[in-house]
């Protein structure tokens, strides 16, 4: 994919920088005079701390013409935010779901949880899932941001790793990231997840462990990699008398 991602999932430049999680890239500009005179009224107000830190997290398309890339690899780190001024600095300047192309991704995850299966405080949980049809995901989206920021789960918050809005072709998927798979402790976080949204009553919420995620992508993954070693190994050796095309 050329280009940067950012300049798909940022609607315009931020005016107010925060400090990017170590190891994440920056995605805003420095600021001009305009926007250092702001940050300093700013900065004269008082501040609204969140109960945790989180991270934007943003995964754009993936052409089949790169071959086999690492899922952890396409993420990209957005910023971390720590006060609601700093959430709204943020998410006002990036574009709604509906605004995303096919096969994009917005995480936001507590603060040094990477949004992976794969990640220690992930591996030994899972997720409730809710696919949606189009047209609905941004409203869902934003009413889950400001419920997880705002501690509206409570106590069950505590077992909560993030959220994800995933854009697919036809359906938009939304999902919560729990700690753990046990039973009692994962339903609470469901029937806040339902009520917090207001999901009409036959709406299905679904449940997968990330252990069963992990076998299932470990065996997609490993046909997609021997496909494309395949592939490289073609076109590093013509047939004779023709020339090796990459298809993706």
């Amino acid at each position: 994919m050329g280009g940067n991602p950012f300049d798909t999932a940022m609607a315009s430049a931020v005016s107010k920088s925060i400090q990017p999680k170590e190891g994440q890239k920056p995605v805003v500009k420095a600021p001009s005079m305009t926007s250092i005179s702001e940050m300093k009224r700013l900065g004269d107000a008082v501040s609204h701390p969140l109960k945790d830190a989180w991270s934007f997290w943003y995964r754009p398309p993936i052409s089949k013409a790169h071959g086999f890339i690492e899922y952890e690899q396409t993420l990209h780190g957005i910023a971390t935010i720590t006060t609601g001024e700093e959430f709204w600095d943020i998410y006002t300047h990036l574009k709604r779901p509906s605004m995303l192309p096919v096969v994009s991704d917005y995480h936001l995850f507590k603060r040094d949880i990477r949004p992976i299966w794969e990640d220690e405080i992930n591996r030994k949980g899972g997720k409730w899932v809710v696919r949606m049809k189009k047209g609905v995901a941004d409203r869902y989206w934003e009413d889950l941001l400001l419920a997880l920021i705002g501690d509206q789960f409570g106590e069950s918050g505590e077992e909560v790793c993030g959220a994800v809005l995933s854009v697919r072709n036809g359906e938009d998927i939304l999902s919560i990231w729990t700690k753990t798979d046990d039973g009692g402790r994962v339903l609470k976080i469901r029937e806040t997840m339902k009520k917090i949204l207001n999901f009409p009553n036959n709406t299905r919420i679904d449940f997968k462990s990330h252990d069963s995620s992990i076998q299932q992508r470990t065996a997609i993954d490993e046909q997609r990699r021997e496909k494309a070693n395949q592939h490289h190994h073609e076109k590093r050796q013509p047939t004779m008398g023709s020339r090796q095309h990459h298809q993706e």
